[in-house]
């Protein structure tokens, strides 16, 4: 017989955010063009994995998605049945990637202008968010690897919400 979802792996909230916020650490040692440049790096790292996802379970070809944006790589494997919690948090992640990829220079740019320099925690506050967002779901994708946890229930859990305190 099968194993019933309460049977299979767990991780809580909890744990999720505990490692999370230790992963984030690596951040607080770096400036802002490369806490930017970590940021968009993990992503193509995670891009890359899910593309390699893509291929193991649904047979895709590796040269078909050699040009495929997050976003074309999100679509795909929500086309391809992949558990709709972890697609929900890759979307996320992915409006994260495209305002840091596109508009954060720009934005942290005009508001250096109009703040005379000095653009505090408004310049980085999406780019700290879509950090630990971004961790999240890395962390995530290589549990659900570990443990072969594409098409399980139950549900990921919600992880406890980033305090204020650990975006500093």
């Amino acid at each position: 017989m099968g194993k019933k979802p309460s049977d299979g792996p767990k991780i809580s909230g909890r744990e999720i955010h505990r490692r999370v916020v230790k992963r984030l650490a690596v951040y607080d040692k770096l400036n802002l063009l490369e806490r930017l440049a970590m940021f968009l790096g993990k992503a193509q790292v995670l891009e890359y994995g899910l593309k390699s996802l893509l291929a193991r379970r649904y047979n895709y070809s590796h040269d078909d998605m050699q040009r495929w944006t997050l976003g074309r790589t999100t679509y795909e494997l929500e086309k391809s049945g992949l558990r709709a919690d972890f697609i929900a948090l890759l979307k996320v992640v992915l409006r994260y990637r495209n305002y840091v990829a596109h508009e954060s220079l720009v934005t942290m740019a005009m508001l250096s202008i109009l703040l005379k320099g000095n653009i505090g925690r408004l310049g980085v506050k999406h780019l700290e968010s879509g950090a630990y967002e971004l961790e999240r779901v890395i962390l995530l994708h290589d549990w659900c690897e570990r443990h072969d946890a594409w098409e399980s229930s139950p549900s990921l859990p919600a992880p406890e919400p980033m305090p204020a305190q650990s975006q500093q």
